[in-house]
C-alpha cells in the first residue's frame, strides 16, 4: 500500500466517523429530553469529533508535505534531463 492509497484510506474514514458524528447530533435534536444519549456519550462523541478534525489537519498538512516532494522530484527529473 502506498503512501497516497494511505492517505485516501485515512480521509474516508474520517469521512465515515463525520457522518456518524452528525447523525448522532442530529438523531439527539430530534428526539426528546428523555430519549437523549447520556452525558458520558454526548462528551464520547465531541471528543471524537475533536479527533477527526485534528485527523483532518494533519492529513491536510501530509497532502501539502507529499506535494511538495513530488513538485520537488518533478523538478530535479526535469534538471537532470538538460
Amino acid at each position: 500500500m502506498g503512501v497516497f492509497e494511505f492517505i485516501l484510506l485515512l480521509v474516508v474514514l474520517a469521512m465515515v466517523y463525520s457522518l456518524i458524528a452528525q447523525s448522532l447530533k442530529k438523531r439527539r435534536g430530534e428526539e426528546g429530553p428523555s430519549d437523549r444519549a447520556y452525558p458520558d456519550e454526548e462528551q464520547m462523541v465531541r471528543e471524537l469529533y475533536r479527533g477527526l478534525e485534528r485527523m483532518e489537519r494533519r492529513l491536510e498538512a501530509l497532502e501539502t508535505l507529499l506535494a511538495d516532494r513530488e513538485q520537488e522530484r518533478r523538478a530535479s527529473t526535469a534538471e537532470k534531463r538538460l
